[in-house]
């Protein structure tokens, strides 16, 4: 029962991390991800009150994106939105959105998965979230820099980005492993 709900997670998280365009049309649309997240979050709600709070999240995250389509068209279409002046930071925005998102499942996972007496597991996610913490706390405060920056010092301003994006990609790591944990348990 609740190995489906982790595994909407799991293709949730894909969609949203990962942009795939052919001619472009986004082939895996955030918006889908937002939806199989939504639905796993809204099946988790009775394993921890945290599930909830991911879904408001989530629910959150899916109208900043459709304002943002509003105010920047073009965005969702794979057009170049660089133009606008205010776009770095309304996107920062979004990523602060799906920190939050992958920030609470963390916290939500490690809770059950201490009640259920997995502690190796509880002990992997808790490192997991301070990575992901300390990773996008340096995107948080290098992003800025990024466009001012001189050519040398770009390279070593993406590296926290990198960081993220892997700490993001291990998170689908983790919401399978949750998954099996969840079939394991019954």
């Amino acid at each position: 029962m609740y190995r489906k709900a982790y595994l909407q997670i799991w293709w949730g998280l894909l969609f949203l991390l990962i942009s795939f365009r052919v001619q472009g049309i986004d082939l895996l649309p955030d918006f889908i991800g937002y939806v199989l997240l939504f639905l796993g979050f809204r099946a988790l709600v009775s394993l921890h009150l945290r599930f909830r709070t991911a879904m408001f999240m989530t629910v959150l995250s899916v109208i900043y994106r459709v304002a943002l389509t509003v105010i920047l068209p073009g965005s969702e279409e794979g057009k170049p939105i660089l133009s606008y002046p205010l776009t770095p930071f309304l996107e920062s925005i979004q990523t602060i959105f799906h920190f939050l998102i992958i920030y609470t499942m963390y916290q939500a996972i490690c809770s059950v998965a201490k009640m259920q007496g997995s502690l190796d597991f509880a002990q992997k996610l808790e490192g997991a979230q301070k990575i992901l913490l300390y990773a996008f706390l340096a995107v948080a405060f290098t992003s800025p820099l990024l466009p001012h920056s001189v050519d040398g010092i770009v390279a070593l301003l993406f590296i926290p980005q990198l960081i993220f994006i892997f700490c993001c990609l291990y998170s689908l790591i983790l919401v399978r492993l949750a998954a099996r944990q969840s079939a394991i348990s019954k």
